[in-house]
């Protein structure tokens, strides 16, 4: 984990992520894993780790639910809204798929 601390006392704590992959398509390239796994510990948050319920996302995924770099709001991979973000649960997690918008 890395971590730092911004002027305003904001923390910010960036992970490697392990659970997704890339692909080419004739549409695109769609990025594709788990936003979230079910029923496991997290890496060390600072001092704690968390574990997601399976119940989590239940009545949410009806919402716009936008995918973002970092919780950057300024930088947007996918929007459910718009059709390039697509979640669902399965067995282990929360499923994300983002069609990659094709810019640099």
């Amino acid at each position: 984990m890395k971590q730092k601390k911004l002027k305003n006392n904001l923390e910010v704590r960036q992970f490697e992520c392990q659970e997704l992959r890339a692909e080419n398509t004739a549409e695109g390239v769609i990025v594709r894993g788990y936003a979230a796994v079910f029923d496991s510990l997290s890496e060390d948050l600072g001092g704690f780790k968390e574990k997601i319920n399976r119940s989590a996302f239940d009545g949410v995924l009806q919402n716009d639910v936008v995918a973002l770099l970092n919780h950057d709001n300024n930088i947007v991979f996918g929007r459910t809204s718009s059709g390039t973000l697509k979640l669902s649960v399965d067995e282990r997690g929360l499923v994300s798929e983002i069609k990659m918008p094709n810019t640099q």
